[in-house]
């Protein structure tokens, strides 16, 4: 390498330190907010164990279909997935009311959920849910005072649902 090939590289180097120092240093990455989908699995697993006396199974296609059906339906959610459950199609009792169906289809369970609501003029999942919730925390807070009563430790951030 000679002197002038060494200027011009130096040159470049100025350079992309100046553009550096006038973008600022680069940002770190944060994370995505992250979205609770406890809600949506608490009614889908309550309703699902109501309805076939068994507790589903949880990995982690069913947390990304929950947190895409979350994202998708917002505040709507627990509501469409308690609909969903309560349904008497005979498909969907033989196959066990399937999550990936419920996130396929989930505009048209969406739609039936509203024009339902809409026929009645009742929502008869929000009662339902909100009944629900508090029987689904009552266990919760059961579940935690038995834990401490065995060991005597404080198990109450590691408390779940199965």
């Amino acid at each position: 390498m000679d002197k002038d090939q060494f200027r011009q590289l130096m040159n470049k180097l100025d350079n992309i330190q100046e553009c550096l120092e006038v973008l600022g240093k680069p940002k770190k990455r944060t994370k995505k907010s992250e979205i609770d989908t406890k809600p949506c699995w608490l009614t889908y697993a309550a309703t699902y164990r109501m309805r076939y006396h068994t507790w589903p199974l949880r990995n982690a296609s069913v947390n990304t279909i929950l947190k895409n059906i979350k994202t998708t339906l917002i505040t709507d959610a627990e509501r469409v997935i308690f609909y969903y459950l309560s349904l008497e199609d005979d498909w969907l009792i033989r196959q066990k009311h399937p999550l990936k169906v419920l996130y396929a289809q989930l505009q048209r369970y969406h739609t039936d959920w509203e024009v339902q609501k809409k026929k009645t003029g009742y929502d008869t999942a929000k009662d339902t849910l909100w009944n629900l919730h508090e029987m689904i925390e009552m266990h919760d807070n059961y579940v935690e005072i038995e834990s401490v009563m065995e060991d005597g430790s404080d198990h109450a951030g590691e408390v779940e649902l199965p």
